[in-house]
């Protein structure tokens, strides 16, 4: 049996002013007992603003997603996760459109075997569309792991090590050195501001 107030695909949403929130609990049931609890709770702010000719919005969520899971023989697994997502939008004579989404988490592992991880993991997603012409770029997510306590002791398991191969092969890595002048750019671009003689 399945009792629950709201559901991850559709939970509950509060708003008041500007501040909202919502979440879902649910708790699962069998015949022979316990299985799993869930809850989820966010709270952020959301801000709309229109120019006329510019219209856009902002918006700030952080979030907290507890599982309790029970394993056998007689044990649970814990699972704890905090996360943050920002959210930006532009839209300018309905011609121009940018969005931009950052999503960070932290989460918490204990295994009833008794290994515990904690790892975090970040992305951030860019959208523009310009007259019938869009694009989105995502960059991510970059996952860190961090050494676990309990049973687990400081080396990862193995199911860990896999995510931060996974997450290592799918990450562009960035070069930023196409960002900076060379430096006959920067001897040109000097000269043309340089005080004149008198």
């Amino acid at each position: 049996m399945r009792f629950a107030f709201a559901e991850r695909e559709s939970p509950f949403h509060i708003t008041v002013c500007c501040f909202g929130g919502g979440g879902f609990v649910a708790v699962n049931l069998g015949l022979d007992g316990f299985e799993s609890l869930e809850v989820s709770l966010e709270f952020g702010a959301t801000l709309a603003l229109d120019f006329g000719v510019a219209s856009g919005s902002l918006s700030a969520f952080a979030g907290i997603y507890f599982q309790l899971e029970a394993a056998d023989p007689s044990g649970v697994n814990i699972t704890l996760t905090g996360y943050l997502r920002l959210n930006g939008s532009l839209n300018v004579l309905g011609l121009i459109t940018a969005s931009v989404e950052f999503y960070m988490e932290f989460t918490y592992e204990h295994t009833a075997d008794g290994n515990s991880e904690v790892w975090g993991q970040a992305k951030i997603t860019v959208s523009v569309s310009v007259l019938c012409f869009s694009a989105d770029v995502t960059i991510g997510p970059v996952e860190k792991h961090f050494a676990g306590g309990g049973g687990g002791g400081g080396a990862l398991p193995q199911h860990a090590a896999d995510r931060v191969h996974a997450a290592s092969a799918d990450s562009n890595p960035i070069d930023f050195t196409g960002f900076f002048p060379t430096q006959g750019t920067w001897n040109k671009y000097a000269d043309q501001y340089a005080t004149a003689a008198f």
